[in-house]
């Protein structure tokens, strides 16, 4: 039996492997603590994840995403043409979205 939990785990495996991640460690647990409040900010607020269509967590959980996908869909028809064949990059068929048509996770 392990005493690990799966999430934390994940967690900080994201965290260590995060660019701006300082390897060379922190001169403080105040310095640890405001790093870590702005890389999750950053993660949350900014980061398009692939496994939400390239939207931010905060976008998704907003509501948000419905109208920012159909805007780019719309970009993307606009900008090839209606009789282009292209697949849309924004997708379930290309990204493997967990999502059903209507945005909500499987």
């Amino acid at each position: 039996m392990s005493n690990d939990n799966a999430h934390i785990e994940a967690v900080f495996k994201t965290v260590k492997y995060y660019p701006a991640y300082p390897y060379g460690g922190f001169a403080s647990l105040v310095e640890a603590r405001k790093w870590v409040y702005s890389s999750v900010e950053g993660y949350n607020h900014f980061h398009r994840h692939s496994g939400i269509k390239y939207v931010t967590p905060d976008e998704r959980h907003a509501g948000l995403d419905i109208a920012i996908l159909a805007n780019r869909r719309q970009l993307l028809r606009t900008s090839k043409g209606s009789e282009s064949r292209e697949m849309d990059p924004w997708s379930d068929q290309r990204l493997g979205s967990n999502l059903n048509d209507k945005n909500e996770w499987r």
